[in-house]
């Protein structure tokens, strides 16, 4: 279904000509707002009728342009686009159980350390396996796009461009580590991360802050 959802939005954006919503440009319910008011929008421009030229010069019959069209392909890639932001919901959160899908997994304590362009974040073994963060992580991440990122304000793994991976620990623990590329998000990261209060610094030889 994904797939065939991906393939509709690309032949829509290529039969406009343009490039066509993105999923990731807003959440899914800003994504059917805009259908739906392109939509409309389509549905009132009516056609306009094109007279034929002169007949010197090929034009014989009158045309008639579809005003609405451009409109309604708008509608399309929106309403692809919020199909594709649920189908990442159900694909990343497959096996994930309901209780852990809308719960941040950092939520159940650890400690950080901020280390140049990341900061790493020690999970107890209660946050399961580094497979099993990992689909947290990617679950929490697809619903956090699906409602928007704005609405995520506290959450570091909701930072724009942001990226987590999770490895296994010594003793059991998760190492999860939260990188950005661009100087303001690595900041913001984490500060967001500092502010969460199951999250400690960790005190230990080896972390740095900048």
């Amino acid at each position: 279904m994904r797939h065939a959802i991906v393939l509709l939005a690309a032949m829509i954006g290529a039969c406009g000509g343009s490039q066509g919503a993105r999923p990731e440009d807003m959440s899914a319910a800003e994504h059917r707002e805009q259908s739906a008011a392109h939509h409309h929008e389509g549905d009132t421009a009516g056609s306009q009728v094109r007279p034929a030229g002169p007949a010197s010069s090929g034009g014989v019959t009158d045309s008639v342009v579809d005003r609405g069209a451009p409109h309604h392909s708008e509608a399309a890639e929106h309403a692809a686009a919020a199909a594709e932001l649920q189908a990442r919901v159900t694909e990343a959160c497959a096996d994930v159980p309901e209780a852990r899908r809308s719960t941040c997994p950092l939520a159940g304590g650890g400690q950080f350390k901020e280390v140049e362009g990341r900061v790493e974040i020690a999970l107890p073994s209660s946050a399961g396996t580094a497979e099993e963060l990992t689909k947290a992580v990617e679950c929490h991440r697809a619903h956090m796009a699906f409602d928007g990122l704005e609405h995520a304000p506290s959450c570091p793994l909701a930072v724009q461009g942001a990226t987590a991976t999770a490895t296994a620990g010594r003793r059991g623990s998760i190492t999860l580590r939260i990188a950005a590329e661009g100087d303001e998000q690595v900041a913001e990261v984490r500060r967001r991360v500092q502010a969460m209060p199951d999250l400690t610094a960790a005190t230990h030889h080896g972390a740095h802050h900048h």
